[in-house]
């Protein structure tokens, strides 16, 4: 539809698109010893799009990309109803639709390069979690996230453009308390 039609001033339609993302997980639970055990996972996930674009119709078309992503923990305990665990695997980010059939920047009808559906997250974490205090169950985490890539979106432009990879890591502490049946508490902190 267009945005704004007047007999003086005629503005261009944004780009149609539709997208589907879909994705399917299996995981296997390995209890080694009563006090260590193991996850193993895989996931799989497949995104298709379709773009029409009126205003840079070389943006139109259709693009796909599936990514598989295994995934595994070790746990350790409880102690004292506390357990220790290592986890490792990897997932995804997913790109706007348009960036990845985009051919020619919409202001200046520059090449561009289409960037992946998918791109894939390599992240890993150690930590504890307990419920020692009766009602409260915490954790706390060391963690590390690379990506093979980052989007940047210029908005004066309205164009994506990819960037190279990025690692991210910190400490991550979330709170679960059941402070009666009627209220619920939260508290997640992340640096």
């Amino acid at each position: 539809t267009t945005l704004f039609r007047s007999p003086l001033v005629a503005v261009a339609e944004p780009p149609a698109v539709s997208e589907t993302l879909a994705g399917a997980y299996a995981q296997t639970d390995i209890e080694w010893t009563p006090k260590l055990r193991s996850l193993i996972g895989l996931r799989a996930d497949r995104v298709d799009a379709h773009v029409s674009s009126a205003l840079q119709p070389l943006n139109s078309g259709s693009a796909g990309k599936t990514l598989v992503s295994p995934k595994a923990s070790l746990v350790l305990g409880p102690w004292s109803r506390t357990e220790f665990f290592v986890n490792a695997g990897s997932g995804f980010h997913s790109n706007d639709a348009r960036g990845m059939t985009a051919r020619a920047d919409p202001k200046t009808g520059d090449p561009l390069d289409p960037v992946p559906g998918l791109v894939r997250a390599r992240g890993s974490e150690v930590g504890l979690r307990t419920e020692a205090i009766p009602g409260l169950q915490s954790s706390l985490a060391l963690w590390q996230l690379d990506f093979d890539s980052e989007l940047t979106y210029t908005g004066d432009a309205g164009t994506t453009s990819a960037n190279g990879p990025s690692r991210r890591f910190g400490v991550e502490w979330n709170n679960h308390w059941v402070a009666s049946s009627r209220m619920l508490v939260d508290l997640d902190m992340a640096w």
